[in-house]
């Protein structure tokens, strides 16, 4: 009995010893989210309706890719627009013509990162991170004045939602 003991104490000490873990990398490359707009301070009545318009990244609103119309979402006592959402790679233009109001948002850039993990070889995994809005390139004009009215919804560094303040 005592021998069989020591046959697997001996099997258990080496199997523990072949298996050991290795960590390998697991580093993963981030990417750019969505972003959805909310109106603060308007009446329900003003932005029941919003003429969505996506241009040509730079092309100084004169490259019109497509336009669209919506309704907002009222849910939670919040009015935003879900439906279409505002992305790094266009320019775009929202008129609210209940309210009268048309803003133009250009240069939605980030900064690409990388996020490095360290896993167990046998437990590789790759993690879901988004890259940082630079909010020093964002450009916002409401009725073709430069607009500072406007910040994000954020959860921790990454933002949700532009929130548009009348």
């Amino acid at each position: 009995m005592r021998r069989i003991l020591s046959i697997l104490l001996l099997f258990t000490i080496v199997n523990a010893a072949c298996h050991k873990s290795r960590t390998v990398d697991c580093s993963s490359t981030c990417f750019d989210p969505d972003y959805g707009t909310e109106f603060h301070g308007y009446q329900y009545s003003e932005v029941d309706t919003i003429i969505f318009r996506k241009y040509k990244k730079d092309s100084s609103f004169t490259t019109l890719l497509s336009e669209a119309m919506y309704t907002v979402d009222t849910n939670a006592g919040k009015k935003t627009l879900t439906a279409a959402m505002l992305t790094t790679a266009y320019d775009y233009e929202l008129i609210l013509p209940g309210a009268g109001d048309t803003y133009r948002i250009s240069r939605l850039n980030t900064d690409q990162r990388v996020e490095a993990h360290q896993c167990e070889e046998d437990h590789v995994r790759h993690f879901d991170c988004e890259n940082y809005l630079r909010f020093s390139d964002l450009l916002v004009t409401r009725n073709g004045r430069a607009y500072t009215g406007y910040n994000f919804d954020a959860y921790y560094y990454f933002a949700s939602n532009l929130v548009l303040t009348k």
